[in-house]
């Protein structure tokens, strides 16, 4: 299960990889989470396969906070485990706005890991400068019927497939009375000046409480170099 970004699957700027570690076919169904069949695939340890969604980005404005969704999360079922990494690859291409779609995005999807009674959301800097909307948005969806899920504004019963997103402080506390998956996300984020229209969506998996733990590696990159850029890359703890 996963739940919605800030913007819509539901267009050719958006893709999915599966691959397996499986030796024999494993089928693979990708559904909406209202339960639209969306594609079956076959996949094996030496062949991945991914599949682009359908749609044009000017036709998928983006997900709005505060309202509930049918249709916007996502559903992986297999025969077999499997892996799956969603990705963003609007970029600059034509129609992709903060309205719509930003990229370039990738969320590894975490399975049932992922699911989970109590959630603390969080992104990944705390100085929200140039970013759309000046708040990151988070996500949440039922795997159940009638899940209540208590939010820092108040409780929302949600069926199953059906996602909320909304804004919220850093570090809030986010509990349900049945499973849920989260997202955490961006319209469109700018820490530093890109080319094309410079700015980037994010989106990544949000783990809940049950899944922490308590020793991280926290690995240096080189950040952005060069051409007068002397901004690094962030990690928030």
């Amino acid at each position: 299960h996963i739940a919605p970004s800030p913007w819509q699957y539901w267009n050719t700027a958006n893709e999915v990889v599966i691959s397996t570690l499986s030796p024999t076919p494993v089928t693979v169904t990708l559904k909406k989470s209202d339960g639209t069949l969306l594609t079956n695939l076959t996949v094996i340890e030496s062949t991945p396969q991914s599949y682009r969604f359908a749609g044009t980005i000017a036709a998928s404005p983006r997900n709005q906070i505060n309202q509930i969704y049918n249709d916007r999360g996502l559903i992986i079922e297999a025969s077999a485990p499997v892996l799956v990494n969603y990705r963003n690859i609007a970029s600059d291409v034509a129609g992709a706005t903060t309205t719509t779609i930003k990229g370039n995005a990738s969320l590894l999807s975490f399975g049932e890991e992922g699911e989970g009674f109590e959630f603390r959301v969080g992104y990944y800097r705390t100085n929200f400068q140039g970013l759309s909307g000046g708040q990151p948005v988070y996500s949440v969806m039922a795997i159940q019927n009638n899940t209540t899920v208590t939010l820092p504004a108040g409780p929302i019963v949600l069926n199953s497939g059906q996602s909320y997103l909304f804004e919220a402080p850093i570090g809030s506390l986010v509990t349900a009375d049945k499973k849920v998956v989260m997202t955490v996300g961006s319209y469109g984020d700018t820490p530093q000046a890109c080319g094309g229209s410079g700015e980037d969506g994010t989106v990544d998996q949000l783990a809940p409480i049950s899944s922490l733990g308590d020793k991280y590696m926290v690995v240096r990159g080189e950040g952005a170099v060069g051409n007068g850029a002397t901004h690094p890359e962030q990690t928030l703890i």
